[in-house]
């Protein structure tokens, strides 16, 4: 599939700028067949490096499940988060209706690990755009280096 990396057309044409992508090729098989070509690609990615969030966010997760956290973890914490301190919010109570909390999970912004989530007040209730959704890594050796949130990477 990732082949057609190592065609040297790129380079011969003089080609010297980013060699960009997404983080859905953003895996083993993209280093393992790209080879060299692949060396130094840049991904932009929705999701942060879990070690990059807290010291005791991999320390935890390795500490119950025996492994470090793998990609979305932080983002999978947040969004826990933000249910829980909804359910908070309404009283704690187990019977609380799941339209409750649908109606006031996006009241407030919530400072998670991975960004701080906002939503719109449109009645869309979509995710506000702005920094930090989306963070760069780059492809080194055999793994994918995480470089930061894409608007700090200079």
């Amino acid at each position: 599939m990732f082949d057609r990396l190592r065609d040297p057309h790129s380079a011969d044409a003089g080609f010297t700028g980013p060699r960009l992508g997404t983080w859905h090729i953003m895996r083993p098989a993209f280093l393992q067949q790209a080879g060299t070509a692949g060396q130094d690609w840049l991904f932009g990615t929705p999701f942060t490096d879990p070690g990059s969030v807290s010291r005791t966010f991999g320390a935890a997760h390795r500490a119950r499940y025996g492994t470090a956290p793998g990609r979305w973890s932080p983002e999978a914490y947040d969004a826990v988060g933000l249910v829980a301190r909804t359910l908070e919010r309404l009283g704690g109570a187990a019977g609380i209706e799941p339209g409750a909390v649908a109606g006031h999970l996006f009241d407030a912004p919530y400072r998670g690990l991975a960004k701080t989530l906002r939503f719109t007040t449109d009645g869309n209730r979509t995710l506000e755009q702005g920094p930090p959704y989306y963070f760069l890594f780059q492809a080194k050796g055999k793994a994918f280096r995480f470089l930061g949130r894409s608007d700090q990477v200079g």
